[in-house]
């Protein structure tokens, strides 16, 4: 797989601020009006655009950490946007950076992929924080993008294995998911799921959920054409409107790792609590009376009966 496209499937990554100041291209030319010292100023100006183009050449043509090791060590130091850092302080960081990816290699790949391993893919990304932006030498997105390219063929050298323990963690974490809003941040983090000819990615699979939620909370036409709103839908009217919920949004989910069936499962118990809650606070908002509060608690746990 060409390294380019094996960088897009790890592009959840922290995504990159860069300062992109104007670079100024065009060459002095001297002046009569410029007296030695403001002549020798711009002269010397003129000089370091130079070098600072060539660094910047070389450090985007770098195809390795070890490369950009080489390249900074032989600098006196990078210019921050505030402060200047010598070169050995700047390779530092990028080491420990890469220390870190390789203890922790398989664990960021799974989770690049499966949206686990949170904190390591958290600390990982605070390790390449530190590496400086370099004003706009964009060296921090040049470590990011060589770190990715590390991931990307790590995963394709044992695609299989890394797709058999992500299997394993979405079906577990599925299986935990015991609401909709679960099993929502469960998806929205898995890297695209195949079907078949058909892709589902995270945030379509997670619009999906929110849409069945949506669609149970907009009002029911009964036969006799009167409404029924959302707190006050169950028994026989709320079993058939959540199915129709499902059944209208069901195509936009996977059966991969049980997903499909949970969100039926618990689209039932999510809506109950929803309109637990919805009610409760309509309750206490209108009414302070805690007898009253209290009146519309055993209301709201009659529901959980079977009907």
């Amino acid at each position: 797989m060409p390294r380019i496209e094996q960088q897009k499937s790890f592009e959840r990554e922290v995504e990159l601020e860069l300062d992109e100041p104007e670079i100024i291209d065009q060459e002095f030319e001297g002046s009569p009006f410029l007296d030695d010292e403001a002549y020798e100023k711009e002269v010397d100006w003129q000089e370091k655009n130079r070098k600072s183009e060539k660094l910047k050449e070389e450090i985007n043509q770098a195809g390795s950490l070890e490369d950009l090791y080489q390249i900074i060590s032989k600098t006196k130091g990078i210019q921050g946007s505030k402060e200047f850092f010598p070169p050995e302080y700047v390779v530092e960081k990028i080491a420990e950076a890469e220390k870190y990816l390789k203890d922790n290699l398989d664990k960021i790949v799974l989770g690049s992929i499966s949206g686990a391993y949170e904190t390591e893919r958290k600390t990982l990304g605070e390790k390449t924080n530190l590496v400086t932006r370099g004003r706009d030498l964009q060296l921090r997105q040049k470590v990011r993008e060589i770190i990715k390219i590390i991931l990307a063929e790590r995963y394709s050298q044992h695609r299989e294995k890394f797709e058999e323990y992500k299997l394993q963690y979405v079906a577990q974490a599925v299986e935990h998911s015991f609401n909709i809003n679960q099993l929502e941040r469960v998806v929205k983090n898995v890297q695209p799921v195949k079907e078949g000819e058909k892709s589902y990615k995270g945030q379509d699979m997670e619009q999906a959920l929110d849409l069945m939620v949506e669609y149970m909370k907009a009002p029911t036409l009964k036969g006799d054409n009167s409404y029924i709103n959302f707190i006050s839908l169950r028994g026989k009217d709320l079993e058939q409107k959540v199915e129709a919920a499902f059944k209208a949004n069901a195509v936009a989910l996977p059966e991969y790792a049980g997903i499909r069936q949970r969100a039926h499962d618990v689209l039932r118990p999510s809506v109950k609590e929803s309109q637990m809650g919805e009610y409760i606070s309509s309750t206490a908002s209108s009414k302070e009376d805690e007898g009253f509060i209290r009146r519309g608690w055993q209301k709201v746990k009659s529901w959980f009966k079977l009907k």
